[in-house]
């Protein structure tokens, strides 16, 4: 993995799965799906696709951290290796992807085609602020 990830920096390509345009940390989504691949590959007792993962992970944090910058998997990263344990064929990852972001696609839309202009939300909460967490067995 090492002589892998060095060659993808250093020729300066893309890795699958790393980086996202609007979080600039660890895809909060991401963390969901590490822990279901997590919990998945002990259950079937086969934890090589999650320890290739988390090592590509830890080598481009500690090498591109040297460079002063950040990149963190995205919410795909640990898709595909959650994909195989469920016995999904990869000829089926595509159109998983896609099937798991119709409804917001077309939603985006619908709603932009009311303006007939592209919408780009500048994420401003305006909700209620300081509110305590109740613990989702509490509620």
């Amino acid at each position: 993995m090492e002589a892998w990830v060095q060659d993808k920096l250093s020729r300066k390509e893309k890795i699958m799965g790393m980086g996202h345009r609007v979080y600039q940390v660890k895809d909060p989504r991401s963390y969901v799906l590490e822990e279901m691949l997590d919990t998945l590959s002990k259950k079937k007792n086969d934890t090589k696709h999650y320890a290739l993962l988390k090592k590509v992970e830890e080598i481009v944090q500690r090498e591109i951290t040297k460079k002063g910058k950040y990149l963190w998997p995205n919410v795909d990263f640990f898709s595909g290796a959650l994909y195989k344990l469920m016995g999904i064929p990869e000829i089926l990852f595509t159109p998983v992807f896609a099937i798991a972001r119709i409804a917001g696609w077309c939603a985006h839309i619908i709603e932009q085609m009311k303006d007939n202009r592209l919408i780009r939300p500048d994420c401003d909460y305006t909700g209620p602020k300081n509110l305590s967490y109740i613990p989702v067995a509490q509620r």
